[in-house]
């Protein structure tokens, strides 16, 4: 696997679902080859225990990874069904704006 642009990082979508961890585990072992900073997003989560499930059994296969974090919320779920942006959804009311603010904040620190 070689890249055509140097990459400064990797970010790795993944959920606490069983299956999903395992899909993970799998491309950060293919991806580690390039010796590029992996980062894993986890969203779609539920609690901050299961936040710490799916954290701890990545740990536990790899000691190098950096972690970011997506709590479930609806915006993902409109956006593809509306095929509009995390932002374009925010902005369309003055309530979506109040909604969505704390999912727009995590995601422009990302």
């Amino acid at each position: 696997m070689q890249a055509v642009y140097p990459l400064s990082l990797i970010l790795i979508p993944c959920t606490p679902l069983y299956n999903s961890l395992l899909k993970t585990i799998e491309t950060i072992q293919e991806l580690q080859a390039l010796k590029v900073p992996l980062m894993v997003l986890i969203t779609d989560y539920q609690s901050l225990e299961e936040q710490d499930q799916a954290r701890s059994t990545l740990q536990s296969n790899f000691t190098d990874l950096n972690f970011f974090f997506f709590k479930h919320s609806r915006i993902i779920e409109n956006s593809m069904r509306k095929g509009l942006s995390f932002k374009e959804l925010s902005m369309q009311t003055p309530l979506s704006r109040i909604h969505y603010k704390t999912f727009i904040t995590e995601y422009q620190r990302l």
